[in-house]
């Protein structure tokens, strides 16, 4: 188990648990610093004149970073929160925020890549950022880069007092800008909206929707599960072999199981190849079937398919959805989740077929020195660098995995 995943045992004056901490402040009972802490800053938190942001929030693993959202929630600040930056990008197109907070759990400079893009997709919406401490001497580079306001974390917890109350501010002023400029009313309500223009949104989901689909198998059961498989080639042979366009392990299929074919008109036809255990689309076994969109179609004893037509918006959806569900947020390995159904399906195969089967698990030496000497985030930097020099290393068909805090795992079959 790493240091990154095992229970922070360190104490903290302000600690986290702050639904108790809050009873025994407002009962009087407890005499810490938490008592004054939550009284102090929270004192107004019911005042209906306070404004509720809407904030978007990068956040890491460790203390500092969940007592700032435990601070904003007990303000009563609306949030939402990204374990990464990929994520937080991707939130941020879906959702309408007042501000963008980024804490100090990444390095200054892969935040202010993410500030960058921020300031590309939405101009006007402010960004803070929390500086580790000491770190007043990036303050210039950040806000040459577009940040709005920093914050720096100190010991001795200031900066939570001040983050919501900052949040708020800016809150206020994005709102004040805004209600200058013309709104549409929604019929029968107090509810205003901002009126802008979605047309070129909505333009191109329709060219989307209308451009030419792709064919493509998406994994519902067995290996890979969430995987888009494209049917681009004319013709897709699927089994376990390894000259199979669709490789699958999967005891019950055989060497050469099916077949997809597409004709000019685009029909898209699976055959099965005299199988051991069979072809099956939508409970039936067959020997040739025409594919109709959201077809079931069952290979061995767990492997299930669904055909479907992909637009651009479509992949885009399924394979961030794949991505997010498979991968590490920090360094892009695997996440342990796959590499154990990983390794359990090739080291079945590899049994089965009396073939070579490699699994190697390391882990950093002295990391939990990194992180008490440099902070958690030289260690989360640490941990992308190991990453990417491993990356950089092993074959192409290997599999790098997060097995733990600093412990990866590779699959070399």
């Amino acid at each position: 188990m790493g240091d990154r995943d095992k229970k922070d045992t360190h104490p903290s004056v302000f600690g986290l648990d702050w639904a108790s901490e809050a009873r025994a402040a407002k009962s009087g009972t407890s005499q810490g610093v938490s008592s004054g802490f939550f009284n102090s800053a929270y004192s107004a938190s019911t005042d209906l004149e306070r404004v509720r942001a809407r904030v978007l929030l990068l956040r890491g693993d460790f203390t500092p970073s969940r007592l700032v959202e435990q601070s904003l929630r007990r303000a009563n600040h609306i949030i939402a929160v990204a374990p990464g930056e990929q994520q937080f990008v991707s939130m941020s197109r879906s959702g309408s925020f007042d501000v963008f907070l980024l804490d100090d759990s990444i390095s200054f400079d892969r935040r202010l890549e993410v500030v960058e893009q921020l300031r590309r997709l939405h101009p006007n919406v402010p960004v803070v950022l929390i500086l580790e401490p000491g770190g007043q001497q990036f303050q210039e580079r950040a806000n040459a880069a577009g940040v709005t306001h920093c914050l720096v974390r100190d010991a001795d917890g200031s900066y939570l007092l001040d983050t919501p109350d900052a949040i708020e501010r800016l809150a206020k002023a994005r709102r004040s800008r805004r209600s200058s400029q013309p709104i549409a009313s929604a019929p029968g309500g107090n509810e205003s909206t901002e009126q802008i223009d979605i047309a070129p949104i909505a333009r191109q989901v329709l060219g989307a929707a209308k451009g030419k689909k792709r064919a493509c198998f998406i994994v519902l059961g067995g290996a890979d599960v969430g995987s888009v498989v494209p049917l681009d080639d004319p013709l897709i042979m699927i089994g376990r072999d390894s000259a199979c366009n669709m490789q699958l392990v999967d005891e019950g299929i055989s060497r050469f199981h099916a077949r997809v074919r597409t004709d000019e008109a685009g029909n898209v036809v699976i055959r099965d190849l005299e199988s051991t255990n069979g072809t099956y689309v939508d409970g039936e076994r067959i020997s040739e079937r025409m594919l109709r969109e959201g077809d079931k179609v069952v290979l061995g004893r767990s492997t299930v398919v669904k055909f479907v037509l992909q637009d651009a918006l479509d992949k885009s959806y399924h394979d961030e959805l794949y991505e997010s569900s498979t991968r590490d947020a920090l360094t892009g390995a695997f996440n342990r989740k796959y590499c154990m159904e990983k390794m359990v399906g090739d080291l079945s195969f590899a049994r089965r077929h009396r073939l070579p089967f490699s699994f190697l698990i390391f882990d950093i030496d002295h990391f939990k020195r990194v992180n008490d000497t440099y902070g958690h985030q030289t260690g989360d930097d640490a941990l992308v660098e190991v990453s990417k020099a491993v990356l950089s290393t092993i074959r192409t068909e290997d599999v790098l995995g997060r097995y733990g805090g600093e412990e990866f795992a590779i699959i070399a079959s």
